[in-house]
């Protein structure tokens, strides 16, 4: 059945953020501004940004260029600064999936399975962790996990749990 034109205006309003609301108001655009430097992405990483969510209106100069980890230690799932991971082959635990009892969030199995996986590459990887020790403490947390979803970050948090991963690495 197709939507009534002010049911589509509903809609758009109601999946609207406040964050985009005020973003694109008549008022942003007169007392507004947006910063054209960033200094904590990777020029790769920042242009991916750049390109989804801020052009054509804006494109964000990259104030950093060097990666933080050595090259020589940089453990080769890594040395790129976008790395997708393909989890196709995982057949339907490759698909998210409703979390929770209210079933409001998502999780993907497969995804937390690489993201553990990927960890224990790291904590093997004797010169990359002599390298994090030397210079960063644990409450620096230079590795981070980014979610959209809070079943997400429930279902990583509990594959890390079932895991051998050592403190060595989870306490960063």
């Amino acid at each position: 059945k197709a939507l009534k034109e002010s049911d589509k205006e509903k809609f758009i309003e109601w999946t609207t953020s406040d964050f985009e609301r005020l973003f694109s108001s008549k008022a942003n655009s007169k007392i507004g501004s947006s910063l054209t430097t960033q200094y904590r992405m990777l020029p790769t990483i920042g242009k991916l940004v750049s390109s989804i969510f801020y052009e054509p209106s804006l494109t964000l100069q990259h104030g950093r260029t060097d990666m933080i980890i050595p090259e020589t230690l940089c453990p080769h799932v890594i040395e790129n600064q976008i790395t997708w991971i393909d989890t196709s082959a995982d057949g339907d635990s490759a698909f998210e999936v409703r979390a929770g009892r209210t079933g409001t969030s998502f999780s993907n199995p497969a995804e937390s399975n690489r993201i553990v996986e990927l960890l224990l590459y790291f904590e093997k990887n004797d010169n990359f962790i002599n390298w994090l020790n030397s210079k960063f403490s644990s409450s620096d947390k230079p590795i981070g996990i980014i979610c959209a979803y809070s079943g997400q970050i429930s279902q990583i948090k509990e594959s890390i749990a079932k895991s051998d991963l050592s403190p060595k690495i989870t306490d960063y």
